[in-house]
């Protein structure tokens, strides 16, 4: 692999982001509040104490990633205390983050007395020339990290580019679980009916899933979450049919993109954050690289022989959804900043088939935490609780995974506003780390008298009691006549009682590259466009609602890298 200006690993940005070449002078006593914006445009908060002159404390309010941007808020927060500088080193995979939390310091510092100007340099970021290599990966999900790390291991030159200034993609955000059969955890929970056959089927029976597309993908799904087991991550929970998550209810996502990035620094893998691809290079009618556009500094060509998009979707790209699928385009999502579409438009400016591109699947039960949508799924599948309107009745089988059925039930139950509420027990808390993380950060009220907590989440009192005493007896019973839901996991026989409101958001978008069953994408005609491969939800790989489910981009990734070395050799 030959380039210009190459910085191995993660070293987007120059490591001392903010530089002071000497500790802080005398700061005045107090305690100082700034912020700055972050990854996702809310703000980071940080409050810092200063006794005797010197900086006593940091702490740090946020939205950020957790596992990933939180991790770099901790880091230098310790940092910045222990040096009493901020000639502190930007976290690795998570600059954004990093800038954010050390733009926000010096703003507060600032108020104790610190003078910027003496010494505090703007972040710069490493310059790249045009570089040559094996393939390019583009997107830095589970799908792109896998792709990479595979060849890698096959003794392949790869770059990694990502425009944001973390890794992790869509597959952070996973809430619930990572399917597949025949896993390593399966076989040591001595589970008989989970085999990779046995989720080919499964996925089979669900609709739009094309069946050969289901068998080519089920074996990879093992492999996947063995891979992931295997370095590190917690998926020793198994419940429902093939599902994995961490053993004490954590959500999945963090421990998915902790153990790939960690996977990727081991085989030192060149990644580049900040780093958009905004144009595939084709020569001879194949795709030989793409044009990157950094955050800052000049554009620059990666040549390879065969690229990969790994972008995800486009539900958060209001453009796209106006034009595909207008009905949710005044929806927030639960998908990453990054989910912008930007792989269907460069595979669709070099002849790539789009299909189903008005498909999307919509999550019912997410809080709006000042603009970023927080979903509560794994609540729902897995330790209960209800769904209930203002009139505190419910509408619907609360633990329904057809999440957009329960979605269009909780918009006509609630006269057109989608606005309802998610009411559960301490019991459902226990069980989930995830919603204890929830609790803690004051997404949800909760109250040992339900009339109370009725009327703080405003809905009428005597309806919420009605509905729970009746639901009370459907959980005892076994039996729910009312919508036929058929677990219990929550029966209210726990205080406090817990409440929340949620609304809709978009989920996912389910269309995107004709792809076939080699993950390469397709032209106009359903030839393969040579040296370009796609996987993920930049796809529609014709897997139905599945499709959502991470362990399709890197059981895909696998399949892309199997072809390359095939073509490569």
């Amino acid at each position: 692999m030959t380039m210009t200006g190459y910085v191995p690993k993660f070293a987007t940005f120059a490591i001392a982001a903010f530089v002071h070449t000497a500790a802080f002078a005398a700061l005045m006593d107090g305690s100082y509040v700034a912020s700055a914006p972050g990854v996702w445009g809310s703000p980071v908060e940080t409050t810092v104490v200063v006794k005797q002159g010197k900086i006593a404390d940091i702490s740090f309010k946020h939205n950020e990633t957790e596992g990933v941007g939180s991790r770099a808020l901790d880091v230098i927060a310790r940092s910045v205390v222990k040096t009493q500088s901020l000639a502190v080193d930007a976290v690795s995979g998570a600059t954004a983050s990093s800038k954010a939390a050390l733009m926000a310091l010096s703003v507060a510092l600032q108020k104790a007395g610190y003078q910027a100007s003496n010494g505090v340099k703007n972040t710069v970021q490493t310059a790249f020339g045009d570089a040559s290599t094996d393939v390019v990966v583009v997107g830095g999900g589970p799908g792109g990290m896998m792709a990479a790390i595979e060849l890698s291991r096959a003794g392949k030159d790869v770059i990694l580019l990502e425009k944001l200034g973390v890794l992790g993609g869509n597959g952070t955000f996973t809430s619930t679980y990572i399917q597949a059969g025949g896993t390593v955890v399966q076989a040591k929970h001595k589970s008989t009916d989970t085999t990779v056959e046995g989720f080919a089927k499964y996925l089979s029976g669900y609709p739009d899933t094309d069946p050969v597309m289901a068998q080519t993908v089920a074996p990879e799904s093992k492999v996947v979450v063995d891979f992931l087991v295997e370095n590190g991550a917690d998926l020793d929970r198994i419940f429902k049919p093939f599902a994995h998550a961490p053993s004490d209810g954590r959500a999945p996502g963090l421990e998915i993109t902790k153990t790939f990035t960690k996977a990727l620094e081991k085989e030192k893998v060149d990644v580049r954050l900040n780093a958009r691809a905004t144009r595939i290079l084709m020569k001879d009618g194949r795709a030989v690289g793409v044009e990157v556009t950094p955050l800052s500094g000049k554009p620059y060509k990666v040549t390879a022989k065969a690229v990969i998009l790994a972008t995800g979707g486009f539900s958060a790209s209001k453009e796209m959804l106006k034009q595909f699928a207008p009905e949710a385009a005044v929806l927030g999502t639960t998908n990453s900043a990054g989910t912008q579409g930007d792989g269907h438009r460069l595979a669709q400016e070099v002849g790539a088939k789009l299909t189903d591109m008005g498909k999307i699947v919509l999550n019912p039960s997410t809080y709006n935490a000042n603009g970023t949508q927080i979903s509560f799924t794994a609540l729902r599948f897995t330790s209960g609780g209800i769904m209930v309107n203002q009139s505190g009745n419910r509408f619907i089988d609360d633990t329904s995974n057809d999440k957009t059925g329960v979605t269009q039930a909780m918009i006509k139950a609630t006269g057109g506003t989608g606005k309802a509420f998610l009411i559960f027990d301490q019991s459902s808390v226990s069980k989930l780390a995830i919603i204890k993380d929830y609790v803690q950060k004051g997404y949800v009220l909760h109250d040992k008298s339900l009339e109370n907590l009725a009327k703080r989440l405003g809905i009428d009192p005597k309806g919420l009691a009605n509905t729970i005493a009746k639901y009370k007896t459907y959980a005892e019973s076994g039996n729910d006549p009312e919508f036929g839901r058929k677990t219990f996991g929550c029966k209210f026989d726990t205080l406090p009682y817990y409440g929340v409101k949620i609304e809709p958001a978009v989920h996912a978008t389910l269309g995107g590259i004709a792809i076939n069953t080699k993950a390469q994408a397709l032209d106009q005609n359903g030839v393969p466009i040579k040296g370009l491969y796609a996987v993920g939800q930049v796809t529609d790989s014709n897997l139905g609602r599945h499709n959502v489910n991470v362990f399709v981009p890197p059981s895909f990734a696998r399949i892309a890298v199997r072809e390359i070395l095939k073509e490569t050799k």
